[in-house]
């Protein structure tokens, strides 16, 4: 059985629109840990998934700062604006 990362996981796991109860338990755990997001981030665009990523982790309300709104770093800003579109408000995270 192939063994994935923390961070591997994590990015199969958004990659996909519609997530189980199960999955978003999953999740929470996987961004409660210690990822690496230099990785996460490089390979979700990469991958052209970062407003996936963005999509899931604001909707489970993952993102540093989510409950006060003091969140402040575009998850997918960089990936967005090169292609003119505009989807800052999709996920902010504070590293």
């Amino acid at each position: 059985m192939v063994q994935l990362s923390r961070e591997e996981t994590f990015l199969l796991l958004t990659c996909r629109p519609d997530l189980t109860p199960s999955d978003d338990v999953r999740l929470q755990r996987i961004v409660d840990s210690d990822l690496d997001w230099s990785f996460v981030l490089w390979r979700a665009e990469s991958y052209q998934t970062l407003p996936l990523c963005g999509f899931h982790l604001n909707r489970l309300a993952l993102l540093p700062g989510h409950q006060n709104g003091s969140s402040t770093t575009y998850i997918c800003g960089r990936s967005c604006r090169r292609r003119g579109a505009r989807y800052n408000s999709v996920a902010l995270v504070n590293f």
